[in-house]
């Protein structure tokens, strides 16, 4: 009876190290799963520039740029993913890139338009072209440059490594204007903050403050003062 007693016993004891051996190998062979949940940022706002433009004679053009803020406070050209939109097209007709057409004399209001997020519209101005009187003789003069407006001449912050378009309208002796932005030559006065290319792309290199300007023909714009700041970090917590 005492050996029955002991084998039982022994049957027990051999059970148990064979559970606590297998639950041993399954803890080892466990892992644990951490998830993390990436922030997408969202289009908060359109801004168009310019945004008060010069007069447009009839025939002529208008280049237009189209910058987008986002929920973390970064801002990037997007004048090539919006839809350009006139709402009169027999005044202004506007391309799939941002370039407005004089049509006739009147004003039409422009806007771009992406994700279900429209920019405040513009008001663009078109005019009748100058009648021009021959008499003899006659005395032709050209119009010269008189003066040169970047926009936009009040920029948002530029986070580092992001990218800010300017644009050019130069202002004539006989009060024309015209998009003079492939024309020009721009330039930024601290290379080391922020660069501008022969287009007028300004690019964010380091956290300070740098003014961008552009020249042609001897004339040179009022600067504009254009902020680099540090990117805010984000943190994924599982």
């Amino acid at each position: 009876m005492k050996r029955k007693q002991l084998r039982f016993l022994g049957y027990f004891l051999v059970m148990g190290l064979i559970a606590s051996l297998t639950m041993g190998i399954a803890s080892c062979g466990s892992k644990t799963t951490t998830t993390t949940t990436a922030t997408t940022t969202t289009l908060s706002s359109i801004a168009v520039t310019p945004a008060s433009p010069a007069s447009l004679v009839v025939g002529s053009t208008q280049q237009f740029i189209a910058t987008g803020t986002y929920s973390d406070g970064s801002t990037v050209d997007i004048s090539s993913q919006v839809t350009w939109a006139s709402d009169t097209t027999t005044i202004a007709t506007i391309s799939s890139t941002g370039l407005a057409t004089g049509v006739a004399a009147g004003t039409a209001n422009i806007r771009a338009t992406l994700d279900g997020i429209t920019n405040p519209s513009i008001s663009l101005n078109v005019v009748a072209p100058a009648s021009t009187t021959t008499t003899t003789p006659t005395t032709t003069s050209a119009a010269t440059l008189s003066s040169i407006v970047v926009a936009p001449p009040f920029p948002d912050d530029l986070a580092v490594g992001s990218t800010q378009q300017f644009t050019v309208n130069g202002i004539y002796s006989d009060n024309s204007t015209a998009d003079i932005s492939s024309q020009v030559t721009w330039a930024s006065d601290t290379t080391g903050i922020a660069t501008i290319s022969s287009t007028g792309l300004a690019t964010g290199v380091a956290a300070g403050t740098a003014n961008i300007t552009a020249v042609m023909c001897g004339v040179t714009s009022q600067p504009v003062n254009l902020t680099v700041i540090v990117p805010t970090s984000t943190t994924t917590s599982p």
